[in-house]
């Protein structure tokens, strides 16, 4: 019983250190007068990712510029997102795009 004890808690403190997809992917992309969509499916093309939101929710037409070289996509997203009550969660390799709550 204690050796199962032990090789569980072993168990579980090695899947807590994996890193995840969404860790470790950088991307490079040059945005000038960009919508968030044409980012969002830019991201779509060159990742394994795929996003879900709502366009009543999330202003998706919004034009955004920057130049990204080899950056995670959480920092990507805080760029484009920066200003804006959005709020992104990986779930595997899905980001939720919602409102942030207050």
């Amino acid at each position: 019983m204690k050796l199962s004890v032990i090789l569980f808690f072993v168990s579980l403190t090695q899947l807590m250190a994996n890193e995840t997809y969404a860790q470790f992917t950088k991307l490079t992309l040059q945005l000038k007068d960009a919508t968030v969509k044409e980012v969002l499916n830019q991201i779509e093309d060159e990742s394994e990712f795929f996003f879900l939101y709502n366009s009543k929710l999330v202003d998706v037409d919004r034009k955004v510029s920057g130049e990204f070289k080899d950056q995670k996509i959480s920092e990507i997203l805080n760029s484009i997102f920066q200003g804006a009550d959005v709020a992104y969660t990986f779930v595997d390799r899905q980001i939720v795009l919602t409102n942030k709550v207050d």
